[in-house]
């Protein structure tokens, strides 16, 4: 979440180039993620547990995803500074309650 913050910092400045840099990674990074969820919820499948107990709704990220390349093939940095702050840190947030909570359900955390 602060990697998104920091994204929006860098476009919204004098460091644009470099803010969308950041953005290249930072989306590279969470379709990693995205991609770790699906194989959770495989696994959980196998202990008899629904993939939404544990899995977050992928389709808003991949919707969010398609609206950032959007708005970067139109080169509105506007837009795209709207869409990580209002649209993909909610999902973000949404991620780390869900990570909690399979920590919690396999007792991870301790």
């Amino acid at each position: 979440i602060g990697g998104v913050d920091e994204c929006v910092e860098m476009l919204n400045g004098a460091d644009e180039k470099d803010g969308h840099l950041i953005l290249g990674s930072l989306i590279d990074g969470l379709q990693l993620v995205s991609s770790a969820w699906r194989g959770i919820a495989l696994f959980i499948n196998i202990k008899d547990r629904k993939p939404g107990e544990v899995m977050p709704d992928m389709r808003e990220f991949a919707d969010t995803l398609g609206y950032i390349v959007q708005a970067q093939e139109n080169g509105d940095t506007v837009q795209i500074c709207d869409l990580l702050e209002f649209e993909l840190k909610p999902i973000l947030e949404s991620w780390l309650e869900h990570a909690g909570e399979l920590a919690a359900a396999f007792d991870l955390s301790a």
